[in-house]
């Protein structure tokens, strides 16, 4: 099995990811475009970012213990990685977009500290530069990383041991999702913005993490293929048909997210081929940039300028904003607190 920078069609993924969220939000479409499009891009990068995160750091966590150095190399990663880039497209929303009922100072600063989705109101959740919700749930996830990827690496899991968390994970979610939808109360938040609750996904790209490095499932290369296509088709089949509420979202896309994962880090089949070529290598890797500049964007241009512009800003924001800052706040922190060089590629979700 190689090396994560290797798993070439993962990152081409972000970028199919990022435009499903993309194209939920353009306004031309917005309104025959189906609505659980955009909640299952990011269902998708949730499970994506576990798993990739978990197979960066296997080489700094697999012993099982966790090291303070280790931990703070980490997050200083996480933050150079998603926080000058989040900073920037909330300062440019906060002059773009006019919306005094939710773009608050008080919106603002819970913006600024990633903490939107911990309160329970859509005035602050989807304040300013509204997609960046997920990024507050992905600061969630980044902070309790070093505990939960060292504990699982001590349980040593086998392969039918991670198959088994991740049904147990998916049916106490589907569970919850079924409980929370019948009760009164904000079912959406609760379920759909609340960070620990998607934790469940992130979790899940974990163990898919967990269970590919063991090298223990060989799958030939048609019968890859066919999984390559059947997978996605079945998870863009469940971002569009209009399924009963109780289903939607999280517990209905979380299974097949993971199946995905696995079969395209495999890349054994002819479509993770197709995927490994530079030019969808380099649209995942500006995902991130797209997913944060592309809502700022189609609130002020037309549908048609606005996928050009997206592009373009993204391009811009990926190359002088995302890669220089990073560069630059690993450099400082290293200088200040020497450690062992972290995974360079540890990044998969729009988010990193």
């Amino acid at each position: 099995m190689g090396k994560l920078s290797t798993i070439r069609p993962l990152t081409s993924l972000r970028f199919f990811a990022a435009t499903m969220v993309f194209i939920q939000h353009l306004p031309a479409l917005h309104s025959v475009a189906p609505i659980f499009l955009g909640p299952a891009g990011v269902s998708f990068f949730f499970v994506l970012s576990g798993f990739v995160l978990t197979y960066a750091y296997r080489g700094i966590f697999r012993d099982g213990i966790l090291r303070k150095q280790d931990a703070l190399r980490f997050w200083a990663a996480r933050v150079a990685r998603i926080y000058p880039l989040h900073v920037c497209t909330l300062v440019a929303a906060a002059f773009l977009i006019s919306d005094s009922e939710k773009n608050t100072p008080a919106a603002f600063l819970l913006q600024l500290g990633l903490l939107q989705t911990w309160v329970p109101y859509h005035h602050y959740t989807f304040s300013f530069n509204a997609p960046a919700w997920s990024i507050s749930d992905e600061a969630f996830f980044y902070a309790l990383f070093p505990l939960v990827v060292v504990a699982l690496f001590r349980m040593r899991l086998s392969l039918a041991k991670c198959i088994a968390t991740i049904c147990a994970l998916y049916l106490t979610l589907t569970v919850l999702v079924v409980h929370s939808y019948s009760s009164a109360g904000s079912f959406e938040w609760a379920m759909f913005q609340f960070p620990p609750t998607r934790l469940v996904e992130f979790v899940c790209g974990m163990l898919v993490a967990e269970a590919y490095s063991q090298n223990a499932l060989k799958i030939g290369k048609w019968t890859a293929t066919a999984l390559e296509v059947l997978g996605p088709v079945a998870f863009l089949l469940a971002a569009i048909l209009p399924i009963p509420p109780p289903l939607i979202g999280t517990s209905f896309t979380t299974p097949l997210a993971v199946v995905i994962v696995f079969v395209f880090a495999l890349s054994n089949g002819y479509v993770s081929r197709f995927l490994s070529a530079r030019p969808f290598v380099y649209l995942g890797e500006i995902s991130f940039a797209i997913y944060m500049v592309h809502y700022i964007i189609v609130r002020e241009v037309n549908t048609g300028f606005a996928i050009a512009l997206t592009m373009a800003a993204a391009i811009f924001a990926h190359e002088l904003i995302e890669k220089p800052c990073q560069r630059y706040l690993l450099r400082l922190f290293d200088e200040r607190k020497p450690s062992p060089a972290a995974p360079n590629n540890a990044s998969a979700s729009p988010t990193g």
